[in-house]
């Protein structure tokens, strides 16, 4: 501010001399203007003098002959701060007559960076009315101070020069940590003991017991660059102190989308690869950005339905692209500042942004994400208003995000000004993107803990993440990162460290006469060890969180020495693990760090009560798997997962060339089985499989059913009455001694064998359903295929069987010959081996139905009477009823006898028939 320098500097000249007769312990002199305007004068060259009001009981300072809207009513502050402290303004404003506006409380402050001004508060003021302005700074002075004053103006947006009142100024030392601490004791910890019982039920007596804290409950993040692609330090890094991300640049949509229709994700999937693997939640940013520098420059040649079809693109684009893989999403980047969609197609695209992202990602929180709100109360009103009138449009909003990027030392009273605006929304906030930039390392450390201590003590806060870490890729510069250039961890780096161990629980002692162990910690997962008299250790992973765990959990120290036993809560709890990536789980959503020391060969998930799921990926490396109702086994690796009282358990396969094995249970199970993902249901749980190129289930005890669908292509479905199998040229899928089987072919392009080791004693066949049943000692089964188009059956040892034939009311042909029988119609086609002998048609259709003999060189004998036909002789006996047709052939040799008695049906005798 070029203009102001000369008058600045001269005024505090002039009044310097007053400063030395100042109480220490005042701050403001005469904030109520009760001795005129002593201490005050007219900064810029305005006019002050003080006047009454009748909406005021005391004075007020009235601020006129304004030149520039920077001109204002100021104060001299030097000698009155201390350097670190966080202070908070407060006065009345009132503009003239019939005049509103943005009112401002600003710091000049000249020292050795030389003058600044720095805007500390803003407030609108309605017309006619007093309106209180808050404003809250940290007190940062670089070297010697030559001027320090605080005055007050208006907005450097409109830039008016109306008069203005100033009344009942206060500055106040905001003494906030003890406070913070205390909330921070009360919210982020709980008192939890847990009840240890031995393996016969008894209580553990003398256990000794640890409880090491592995992961935060609350979200401490770093936004995430692409420097982690191949700078394994940056990667350790990452791992060794955030478990939450944010993409920081390769999912927005400039970067993917830098000429239309050419995305590249290949970054951020890399990205997100690397969090995965490591136990890192992932949030993208952004799905749009109205700032020209930071939208596709192409968006600007689209017409209004061309852009709205581009936005709608980009977002079943990305949304879906990352569905279930992502925390959330900033939806619109500083919405407040940049209007760009919203010029473009008016107001309700807004709204619209965040509700057709919801249509496309039901699970993922949707930000609205803004800079600036926590240094400007003004701003803070603006951003409530466009959260509520989003929501009274209808926009499914999921969290708040404040930016929080600092310039200087962090104050904690502007942070609270700025939440207290969104006092009952019913969201929580984000501190989405923080960092402080100062050259002085430990002010810069200062700060990062007044930040993190403050923001950490509010209830409505979700979660911080840095906006960087690293000097080397920090888009502040390296006054802004907490690790220099050469990774040597800095004071502000250390000081995040040091809070980080602050407020990690690790407690050790040993369980009292009841067989109890009790603390006090901060929510995350934690690692229970317990060792008894004779050296055998239990682990345990638990989580506290809040209102979750029960206040006595009870732990089950067992035979089973050093294995992992993940617990629940009283809710309903979801567990993930990768087995490919040992060091980490996921309990409710939240990563704990497991121990790298234990042998994770036997991991167990303990339900407590509620509906608990275990979520298991399988390693890339292994092809064999084998699972129950209380274990996955890898066959490869011999690795187990075990799971009790948990009633959902899902395994998905990373590599698709392998095999899972089924076992069956002691109750009656349900196997229902799909082209990608198949359930076996017993009593105890539900144990859903995906992914695996083979699925093998077995049943040998109780009464099991399956179900199975067939796959979209061709599939070749067989069956020899213990076995039924889909297959195609990618997966098999199969069951093994199930009581009932049900298969289903939607697409009518299968082929079904069967292939009976122990000939089934009942086959009915009608056009496109197949019912096969058997009571041998060995298989007691039922089987049914629906849809089947085309099959084969097959017998074994020459066994003959009697084919049941159940027409519907379309034309059906049976043909009988020697070398193999077969009966189709418009829509099947079902072959019969030459040793099935007997065939029955009893039930009536209304198609026009015939059957085809051809005999053998036996003696046959043709016996039709009215409706009734049946054919005997060589072996074969076959009985039919309700034909419009009957053609049947002599002349393969033998003696062959027809008898046509009252014919209801059209008979055909062809060859040398002996006939009567």
């Amino acid at each position: 501010m070029i203009r102001s320098k000369f008058l600045f500097s001269s005024t505090l000249l002039l009044i310097s001399t007053f400063v030395a007769s100042v109480s220490q312990g005042q701050i403001v002199r005469n904030g109520e203007f009760d001795e005129g305007t002593n201490w005050w004068f007219g900064f810029g060259g305005a006019q002050i003098e003080t006047i009454a009001d009748s909406d005021l009981p005391g004075s007020s300072c009235l601020v006129s002959q304004r030149g520039d809207y920077w001109h204002g009513a100021a104060q001299d502050l030097s000698g009155q701060l201390e350097v670190g402290k966080d202070y908070h303004v407060q006065a009345w404003i009132k503009l003239a007559a019939g005049e509103a506006g943005t009112m401002r409380v600003m710091l000049y402050q000249t020292d050795d960076r030389g003058e600044r001004a720095l805007k500390i508060g803003e407030v609108f003021c309605e017309a006619d009315q007093w309106t209180q302005i808050q404003a809250a700074f940290a007190y940062d002075p670089h070297g010697e101070i030559q001027g320090l004053a605080l005055s007050f103006d208006n907005s450097d947006v409109d830039r008016r020069t109306f008069d203005f009142q100033v009344a009942s100024v206060t500055i106040s030392e905001n003494d906030w940590q003890a406070e913070a601490d205390a909330r921070i004791e009360q919210i982020r910890k709980r008192d939890v003991a847990l009840s240890f019982v031995r393996s016969n039920g008894q209580p553990a007596i003398g256990l000794e017991v640890s409880a090491v804290q592995m992961s935060q409950g609350f979200p401490f993040g770093s936004t995430l660059n692409d420097q982690v692609l191949d700078d394994p330090v940056y990667q350790d890094f990452f791992k060794d102190h955030f478990d939450w991300a944010t993409l920081e640049w390769f999912s927005q949509w400039k970067p993917v989308e830098p000429s239309q229709g050419a995305e590249d994700f290949s970054i951020a999937d890399a990205q997100i690869d690397f969090c995965e693997q490591n136990g890192i939640q992932v949030k993208g940013h952004a799905l749009f950005w109205g700032q020209e520098e930071f939208r596709p420059e192409w968006l600007d040649g689209l017409d209004g339905a061309g852009l709205q079809q581009a936005m709608d693109s980009r977002l079943s684009s990305a949304v879906t692209r990352y569905s279930s893989r992502l925390f959330g999403w900033d939806v619109n980047n500083e919405m407040l500042n940049n209007d760009f969609f919203s010029e473009r197609l008016g107001a309700t695209i807004r709204s619209w942004m965040f509700n057709r992202a919801r249509e496309l990602d039901s699970d993922a929180k949707l930000f609205l994400n803004e800079y600036g709100v926590e240094a400007s109360e003004a701003k803070a009103v603006r951003y409530r208003a466009l959260y509520d009138s989003l929501v009274a449009e209808g926009a499914d909003i999921g969290g708040i995000g404040f930016q929080a990027h600092y310039d200087g030392m962090v104050s904690p009273k502007g942070i609270e000004i700025a939440m207290d605006r969104f006092a009952g929304s019913g969201l929580g906030i984000w501190f989405t993107e923080y960092d402080s930039v100062h050259p002085d390392p430990i002010r810069r450390a200062q700060s990062l803990e007044d930040f993190y201590r403050y923001t950490f003590s509010r209830p409505e806060s979700e979660g911080i993440i840095m906006w960087g870490f690293w000097a080397g890729t920090h888009w502040q510069g390296p006054d802004a990162a907490i690790v220099d250039i050469d990774w040597t961890v800095n004071a502000a780096g250390q000081r995040y460290i040091s809070l980080m161990d602050e407020w990690t629980t690790e407690v050790e002692g040993s369980t009292d006469n009841a067989g109890q162990f009790a603390w006090r910690g901060f929510h995350g997962g934690y690692l229970v060890t317990t060792t008894d008299e004779g050296g055998v250790v239990n682990h345990h992973l638990i989580t506290l969180n809040e209102g979750e765990l029960p206040a006595e959990m009870v732990l089950t120290t067992g035979p089973f020495d050093g294995a992992l036993t993940i617990y629940g809560t009283a809710g309903d709890d979801v567990f993930e693990y990768d087995m490919a990536s040992p060091g980490f789980v996921s309990i409710n959503g939240a990563n704990v760090k497991i121990d790298p020391n234990l042998d994770l060969d036997d991991v167990r998930f303990e339900g407590v009560a509620g509906t608990d799921q275990v979520l298991i990926k399988t390693p890339p490396d292994s092809q064999s798997f084998f699972a129950n109702e209380n274990r996955l086994l890898d066959r490869t690796n011999r690795r187990s997962v075990r799971f009790y009282n948990v009633a959902n358990v899902k395994v998905t396969a990373t590599l698709p060339d392998s095999r899972i094995f089924l076992a069956d249970s002691q109750g009656d199970d349900i196997f229902d089985s799909f082209s990608d993902s198949s359930v076996l249901t017993t009593s105890q749980q539900q144990l859903a499989i995906s992914g695996f190129n083979e699925v093998v289930a077995y049943s040998n005890f109780g009464n099991d059913l399956a179900n199975m669908n067939d796959n979209p292509g061709a599939d070749l479905i067989s069956t020899n009455m213990r076995l039924v199998s889909i297959k195609n040229d990618e997966t098999a899928r199969v069951v093994n001694g199930f009581e009932e089987v049900n298969v289903n072919s939607s697409l009518g392009l299968d082929q079904l064998d069967v292939r009976p080791a122990e000939v089934a004693k009942s086959i009915n066949a009608s056009p496109g359903t197949i019912v096969l049943a058997t009571t041998s000692e060995e298989v007691q089964s039922t089987i049914r295929f629906s849809g089947i188009s085309q099959a084969a059956f097959f017998i074994k040892d020459g066994n003959s069987e009697t084919i049941q034939i159940t027409g519907d009311d379309s034309d059906e042909t049976l043909r009988i010959a020697p070398n193999g029988s077969v009966y189709y119609g418009s829509q099947f086609r079902y072959v019969f081996d030459k040793d099935f002998r007997s065939f029955q048609i009893a039930e009536e259709s209304l198609g026009n139905d015939r059957l085809i003999f051809r005999d053998t060189a036996a003696d046959e004998n043709l016996m039709v009477n009215g409706d009734s036909v049946t054919i005997s002789g060589g072996g074969a006996s076959h009985s039919f009823n309700f034909l419009n047709k009957v053609v049947a052939h002599s002349k393969a040799g033998g003696q062959d006898t027809a008898t046509v008695t009252n014919p209801t049906a059209n008979v055909w005798l062809v060859g040398d028939w002996n006939s009567e």
